[in-house]
């Protein structure tokens, strides 16, 4: 696991984009306040439309490779389910997360986030996949490449 950043050769420019309330309101947990850099409305097959909230959007190759998901784990309420904490009408994490990489019309990804991040659905299993034992956080180091964002 320490050896994944090196499969990158010198030169390679890294980011790791840092979830805060911009706001200053302190509101760290808050999905919208937190972590959604921009909201876009997605045309369903049906005519409705759906709201995505993007939390991750570069341009150029790159590649995604750690992800932590730490701020709408509620354990009180569902076992070993995501709920979101904060305002009643923020987004609920009791959803799904979806990658769409190169122009892809269709997500690449499109799971609930306790699978996505739950350690027990292959690709996104250990040790590239970590739940602490308090389920208050996970961690997930699969490498997700791109060549446009």
């Amino acid at each position: 696991m320490e050896q994944l950043p090196l499969l990158f050769p010198n030169g390679t420019q890294t980011k790791q984009p840092l979830a805060y309330d911009a706001t200053g309101k302190n509101w760290d947990h808050h999905f919208l306040a937190a972590f959604t850099q921009y909201v876009d409305s997605v045309k369903m097959p049906d005519g409705s439309i759906r709201k995505e909230y993007v939390i991750y959007d570069e341009m150029g190759p790159g590649v995604l490779y750690r992800q932590q998901m730490n701020a709408w784990y509620d354990r009180s309420k569902i076992p070993n389910g995501w709920l979101a904490w904060g305002e009643p009408n923020q987004p609920r994490a009791d959803a799904n997360i979806c990658y769409y990489f190169d122009d892809e019309k269709e997500p690449r990804i499109n799971m609930h986030l306790k699978d996505f991040f739950g350690t027990k659905n292959k690709p996104f299993t250990e040790p590239l996949a970590f739940v602490d034992s308090g389920y208050l956080f996970a961690n997930l180091y699969y490498p997700f490449a791109y060549k446009k964002g």
